[in-house]
């Protein structure tokens, strides 16, 4: 491994991986910006390889999977929270005996993956910018309701003011309907996602006559649908 902002080069002894004893070498104390040069062979099993880098915690890290779940994937992987994201993916299946030569290297927010020579991954990170809501509106015409779909992904509430341009109702009975991402930790696969708690609140208010406005706080990283009847 060569630490590309000072030149010094690293060098790891060959091992033997085993799928329960994964060795961490790209930790906290790792290189910013590296090229990391290394050969592998897979002897058994059928997943390929991993390589872990840019390593906070389990929780928190980048990886290169090269084979991947049914050995169909080469792909850049950051995982946040636990909560894993593929920032590229291409097809390569790893075969057993076959020694290949892997290249993995990480400039600023560049990324690339390169297989025998062969350039596979090239990425660049690009900086999260969170809106304070999403939202979205929609009319449920059998019925003339308006539905409200807002998620809130930052960790404190929103209030803000709602305007409905058409809406003809002084006083309005309104129905929501809120999925805390707490209650989605506790059910963190699909489906079980669809039996996580949901909050229900009733609510009778009136609209202004200027402007036809209402003033709602939507909760810290939540899924809010309003339904305006």
């Amino acid at each position: 491994m060569c630490d590309d902002d000072t030149g010094k080069v690293t060098c790891f002894s060959d091992r033997e991986v085993a799928a329960d004893k994964i060795p961490v070498l790209l930790k906290e104390n790792a290189p910013q910006n590296f090229t990391l040069k290394f050969h592998a062979k897979e002897l058994e099993g059928y997943k390929g390889f991993r390589v872990y880098f840019a390593w906070k915690n389990d929780e928190n890290r980048m990886s290169w999977v090269l084979g991947g779940w049914e050995n169909q994937d080469a792909a850049l992987v950051e995982e946040i929270g636990g909560k894993g994201c593929f920032l590229t993916q291409s097809q390569f299946s790893v075969e057993k005996n076959r020694e290949y030569d892997f290249m993995l290297h990480v400039s600023g927010n560049r990324l690339e993956g390169w297989i025998n020579q062969e350039l596979f991954q090239s990425v660049e990170l690009v900086p999260i910018e969170t809106e304070p809501l999403y939202v979205t509106a929609s009319r449920d015409k059998a019925v003339d309701d308006i539905i409200i779909k807002a998620v809130n992904l930052r960790e404190v509430p929103f209030e803000t003011t709602i305007e409905l341009d058409d809406m003809e109702k002084t006083e309005c009975l309104c129905d929501a309907y809120i999925l805390l991402e707490s209650s989605c930790r506790e059910h963190p696969d699909f489906p079980g996602v669809e039996t996580a708690s949901i909050k229900r609140q009733t609510k009778y208010f009136s609209i202004s006559e200027t402007g036809k406005t209402f003033q709602w706080i939507f909760e810290p990283q939540s899924v809010t649908v309003l339904r305006l009847k």
